[in-house]
């Protein structure tokens, strides 16, 4: 599978090159996926992050605030939407659910 093989090949880079677990922390930052897209989108890249966190273990608390953080963007949106329309968003709201439960 493809991601098998992204898995491997950053594993393999993190082994050479210790020193790259903080550019691909700000790499994984800006290639979050904007609050807009699908929740698949985001499912998916946050399994991925969680992957990562479990053979690379110096990156693990800044993967998961880096989550956290964004869960809280999309939280706040649920908010500010909710404040501006007569109806909050639905599909926010359910985004961020299904995402709490990837937690």
């Amino acid at each position: 599978m493809m991601t098998n093989m992204a898995h491997q090949c950053i594993f393999h880079i993190l082994q050479i090159s210790p020193t790259a677990s903080s550019i691909l922390l700000r790499v994984l930052n800006l290639h979050f996926p904007y609050i807009t897209k699908s929740t698949t989108a985001h499912q998916i890249y946050i399994k991925n992050l969680l992957r990562i966190s479990e053979y690379a273990s110096t990156l693990r608390d800044g993967i998961l605030k880096l989550i956290i953080i964004k869960l809280i963007q999309i939280d706040v949106e649920i908010i500010t939407q909710g404040e501006t329309q007569e109806h909050p968003n639905g599909n926010m709201a359910e985004k961020i659910d299904s995402l709490m439960v990837l937690l």
